[in-house]
C-alpha cells in the first residue's frame, strides 16, 4: 500500500476482517480465536458508587423484602448485619450498575483449566472461565443516526491520536458499525456470556489490523515498545 493510498488507520488494511465461516475447518462458533468477534454485555461505567440496600427486612431480619437505591456512604461495604436471602455478607454490597449488549473483540481467550490443585471447602474458586473482551462503541446512534462524538474526537481516533482508542470499520453483514475499540475498558467476560461472530480482525495478512491492535494495547499499558502503532501513527499525522 502506497503512502497516497493512506487517509485514516482503518483504511490502511484491506481486508480489515476475516470470515471464519467460509472456511470449513474453522468452527467458529467454539473456537474462541484472540481478534474474534462476539456480542456480550458491557457494564456502563460509573464515578458515583450507588448501591441496593434493604428497604423492608422481615421479622427474622436477615431476609430483605425489599430494595432501593442509595449513595455509597461511610458503612460501604463494612454493613452491620448480614443477609440470608439473597446471600450478602458484611463486606459485600449490591452495587447499582447498568450494561448493554454490544460487540466486543476477543483479547484474551479462556485458559486450561488449573487441575493440578485440589479446592479448599467453601474457599476462592480458581478456574473462573473468564475471557477479556475489547468493547466496541458505535459512533452512530442505531435509529437516528446521529453522531454520538464530535467529528473531529472521531477523525483523531481514525488518526491514532490517542492510544487508548482504535477505530472499528463496520461490518454490516454481522452488524458492526463503526465503532471506536476502547482499550481503557477492557473487561473481564465469563466465556459462556459471548455470541460468537463469524469474523475476527484479520490475522493472515502480514501487516494486519490485528497485529497493530495487540502492538498498540501494549504501548497503551505499558508505555513501552509500540513500534508498529507508532509508526503508523506517525505516518498518518505526516500526510
Amino acid at each position: 500500500m502506497t503512502t497516497t493510498d493512506i487517509f485514516y488507520s482503518d483504511t490502511w488494511f484491506d481486508p480489515f476482517f476475516e470470515r471464519l465461516d467460509e472456511n470449513k475447518k474453522t468452527k467458529w462458533r467454539s473456537s474462541f480465536e484472540r481478534g474474534q468477534m462476539f456480542w456480550s454485555y458491557v457494564f456502563y461505567s460509573y464515578e458515583d458508587l450507588e448501591l441496593w440496600r434493604p428497604k423492608e427486612l422481615d421479622s427474622t431480619r436477615t431476609t430483605a423484602l425489599s430494595f432501593c437505591k442509595v449513595s455509597a456512604g461511610g458503612d460501604a461495604f463494612q454493613r452491620s448485619t448480614p443477609l440470608v436471602n439473597p446471600s450478602l455478607e458484611t463486606a459485600e454490597e449490591f452495587i447499582v450498575i447498568k450494561a448493554k449488549k454490544r460487540p466486543v473483540i476477543l483479547l484474551c481467550p479462556p485458559l486450561r483449566e488449573i487441575t493440578a490443585t485440589e479446592r479448599i471447602r467453601y474457599g476462592e474458586k480458581i478456574n473462573k472461565h473468564l475471557t477479556l473482551v475489547i468493547p466496541l462503541y458505535s459512533i452512530q446512534d442505531k435509529i437516528t443516526e446521529q453522531l454520538k462524538y464530535p467529528p473531529d474526537f472521531i477523525e483523531g481516533v481514525r488518526l491514532l491520536k490517542w492510544p487508548q482508542f482504535f477505530f472499528i470499520p463496520s461490518y454490516s453483514q454481522c452488524g458492526i458499525r463503526d465503532s471506536i475499540a476502547s482499550l481503557d475498558s477492557l473487561m473481564a467476560i465469563p466465556k459462556n456470556h459471548l455470541e460468537p461472530l463469524p469474523i475476527k480482525v484479520a490475522g493472515e495478512a502480514l501487516d494486519c489490523p490485528l497485529d497493530y491492535l495487540l502492538d498498540q494495547i501494549n504501548f497503551f499499558l505499558t508505555e513501552k515498545g509500540g513500534e508498529k502503532f507508532l509508526a503508523l501513527r506517525e505516518q498518518l499525522i505526516k500526510q
